[in-house]
Order: C-alpha cells, then sequence, then structure tokens
C-alpha cells in the first residue's frame, strides 16, 4: 500500500470540492430551470389579463353605444306620449268648446221661439165629475120616487 502523501490529499480533497461545486451548479441550473419555467407562466397569465383587458373594453365600449341607443328610444318615446297628450286635451278642450257652443244655440233658440209666441193662459182646473166649479151652481138631480 502506498503511503498516501500530502499531495494525494490535495487531490482529494479537490475532487470532493470540485463534486460539491458540481452539484451545486445542476442544483442552481435546476432552480433556474423552474423559475424560468414560473417566469413563463406569470408572463402568459399577464398576456391573458392584457387580452381579458381589451377585451373587457371592447365590451364596455359595445355597451355604452347599445345604452346609447336606448335612451334615445326612451326619449323619443317620452316625447311622442307628451305630443300625444297634448293633442288629446287640445282635442278634449274644442269638443268641449264645441259642445258648450250648441248647448248655447239650442238655449238661445228655445228662448228667441218663446219670445215670438203670444204669451198664453195656463189651463183652468176643472173640478171632479160631480162635484161643482167653484161659483158655479149645484146641478140639480132627481130624487128616486119611493116605490108603492
Amino acid at each position: 500500500m502506498p503511503n498516501p502523501g500530502p499531495d494525494s490529499d490535495n487531490e482529494l480533497t479537490d475532487a470532493k470540492i470540485a463534486a460539491a461545486e458540481a452539484r451545486t451548479d445542476t442544483k442552481l441550473r435546476d432552480v433556474d430551470v423552474k423559475f424560468e419555467r414560473v417566469l413563463g407562466e406569470v408572463r402568459l397569465g399577464f398576456q391573458e389579463l392584457r387580452t381579458n383587458n381589451a377585451s373587457f373594453k371592447t365590451d364596455i365600449v359595445a355597451f355604452k353605444a347599445e345604452a346609447r341607443s336606448n335612451m334615445q328610444w326612451i326619449i323619443g318615446v317620452v316625447i311622442g306620449t307628451g305630443l300625444t297628450l297634448g293633442a288629446l286635451t287640445l282635442g278634449d278642450r274644442a269638443n268641449i268648446l264645441s259642445a258648450f257652443q250648441a248647448a248655447f244655440a239650442v238655449a238661445s233658440a228655445k228662448q228667441a221661439s218663446q219670445a215670438e209666441l203670444p204669451p198664453t193662459q195656463p189651463p183652468k182646473a176643472q173640478a171632479p165629475v160631480g162635484v161643482p166649479a167653484p161659483g158655479a151652481e149645484a146641478p140639480v138631480t132627481q130624487q128616486p120616487k119611493p116605490a108603492p
């Protein structure tokens, strides 16, 4: 057996250090690979967020356009309803005025026709049959003769 000398101890120590460095480098490469994989997934997540954000913005723009269109419809319906109610009110007022004028014309015509007729005396009250009228003589009635 050869006597291990100081050189052999140094070589053994150097070999151990080299092996430890190799293991450390391998572990660092594994950590670096895992880190790059996680970083890639984070980048994909951010890309999806950007895509979803852009889609969300287009949805908001479409919603605003639809809301604007609905608002225009609502304003149109409100204006149309107001015009219709105004027309109905004016029509009712015109009908009420024409009815008043017609009634006034009928009353005026009736008043004019009564003014043209001579005044009439009210009819005398007639007394019931068998009752003398006031100021008249009582009718003479025959009394029945007694039977023999």
